[in-house]
């Protein structure tokens, strides 16, 4: 049942390498979900500004048509 051929401190050497990679790994990825996160962070703020921006729009037209219709009476 035992393997004679199994090498306790070769073991350890690879979990050791392999738990450095998963580190490794899940680092890159949360880095990967942090820059994302400020992309849509930015994204989110672009579409505030632009509805800000197409309230005031909307509130200048509705205000532009309101004195035409009483330019019209």
């Amino acid at each position: 049942m035992f393997d004679s051929n199994f090498d306790p401190y070769q073991a350890l050497i690879t979990m050791d390498r392999n738990l450095q990679a998963l580190i490794a790994a899940h680092n890159g990825l949360a880095k990967r979900v942090e820059d994302q996160g400020q992309v849509i962070d930015v994204l989110i703020e672009g579409l505030n500004n632009s509805n800000k921006a197409n309230e005031v729009l909307m509130k200048e037209m509705a205000s532009s048509v309101m004195e035409k219709l009483k330019e019209v009476k």
